[in-house]
């Protein structure tokens, strides 16, 4: 798998939506995590472009009808999505 794909983290709720950015700061540089967890028009210019190796963490309802630019990450695979739950 490619480092520099950007990824998308569809939680199902706030709480989990927290709990998986929690365990990922951990891992990763706190820049390159974006959580994204109500609609929020502040937060909403956050996740309008992903950068190469940046996390988008939300919950299923917060990203409705954002078109995230995904430009400078297609010569790396573009995105990759997880849906924590179904």
């Amino acid at each position: 798998a490619n480092k520099l794909r950007g990824v998308l983290i569809i939680c199902e709720t706030i709480v989990h939506a927290n709990l998986i950015n929690n365990i990922l700061i951990k891992h990763y540089r706190e820049s390159a995590i974006k959580l994204y967890t109500m609609n929020d028009m502040n937060q909403e210019k956050n996740i309008e472009k992903i950068n190469p190796g940046e996390i988008i963490i939300a919950t299923n309802l917060a990203g409705r009808g954002t078109d995230i630019k995904t430009d400078d990450i297609q010569q790396f695979g573009g995105m990759h999505v997880i849906v924590t739950f179904m």
